[in-house]
């Protein structure tokens, strides 16, 4: 299939692109024998405007959604081309953060053939529409994955998010504080700069990971990205998101409600088995599973196939 593929491109100081999702979902696309056109900033093709009948060449347009742009902005290009004639080719579009956006979405969506979203809370958003489809969030393992390690690692427990969100682990640190626990929480590096590579490190170097969904968005990226790089998962519990649709609690997490419940759970997590020298292999075996359904059914290329799939069916 010969796709566009809109979305953005940031590049650090050395004019390197800086890995985000939509160019793993770019990757991905390709790996699977597809011809990619991108289209957006960063882009030879930086907007929908100037393709030119390009377009015509091609099966099917599909937007993902990358946030928003060193100047604020969102854009959605094949929503936002002002006349509906200039681009006549079936499309879809992949919300990742409808639950920050919802009437946006809502109002977007109706201009694609096909909706992809990835917070299941939201999915009332896109009621009636004639193709919307659950496509939870996902991780590329080329840049999530467990690194082999001799000990223990330097922190009990940690949590890595963006600058808005991280007063999410407020109570974390303040259990930590109380059990003098080492724990790393923090943002790593900043808009415009590489996050991936030290975020996989640092994660790597806790023996324990915490995350706690933000307006019902689980399972949000971090989980999976816990997930993948192997360690136990404390998560908080939430009857609107959609954790328990693809992980089993004890199974494949720890899950927590209260202050206390989250002490007893980073407690068990971190308790000692074979005479007090070897982490807690409940805990490790627990995070091995999670970590092999991740692998088996929730990487990039696993929404990519699930995209491609549907509108191809659409198609005929």
């Amino acid at each position: 299939m010969k796709v566009i593929l809109g979305y953005r491109i940031e590049l650090d100081p050395r004019g390197e692109p800086i890995e985000s999702y939509a160019r793993s979902f770019h990757y991905y696309l390709k790996q699977a024998g597809h011809t990619v056109l991108p289209v957006g900033e960063g882009h030879p093709f930086t907007d929908i405007d100037v393709l030119g009948d390009i377009w015509k060449g091609f099966d099917l347009w599909i937007d993902i959604d990358n946030g928003r742009n060193s100047k604020g902005e969102l854009r959605f290009q094949y929503a936002n081309q002002q006349r509906s004639e200039k681009v006549l080719l079936p499309s879809a579009v992949r919300f990742v953060d409808t639950h920050g956006y919802p009437s946006l979405h809502h109002r977007l969506g109706k201009k694609y053939d096909h909706v992809f979203f990835a917070v299941w809370d939201k999915r009332d958003c896109f009621a009636g529409y004639p193709s919307a489809h659950w496509c939870p969030c996902a991780s590329d393992e080329r840049f999530f994955f467990k690194k082999p390690r001799i000990g223990r690692a330097g922190y009990a427990v940690g949590f890595f998010g963006t600058k808005g969100g991280i007063d999410r682990a407020d109570v974390l640190k303040e259990i930590c504080e109380n059990r003098r626990l080492e724990c790393d929480v923090r943002e790593i590096g900043r808009p415009g700069k590489h996050r991936w590579q030290e975020t996989n490190r640092s994660m790597n170097n806790c023996q324990v990971l915490f995350n706690r969904g933000q307006k019902h968005d689980g399972p949000n990226q971090r989980v999976i990205e816990s997930m993948l790089v192997g360690a136990p998962l404390i998560n908080n519990r939430d009857p609107r998101d959609g954790m328990s649709k693809l992980f089993v609690e004890y199974e494949h997490f720890l899950g927590y409600e209260t202050k206390a419940e989250l002490g007893l759970q980073l407690e068990w997590a971190l308790s000692e088995s074979g005479g007090g020298k070897e982490e807690n292999t409940l805990a490790l075996d627990m995070a091995k599973r999670a970590c092999s359904l991740v692998k088996e059914k929730h990487l990039i290329q696993h929404r990519v196939e699930q995209v491609i799939e549907v509108c191809k069916t659409k198609l005929g």
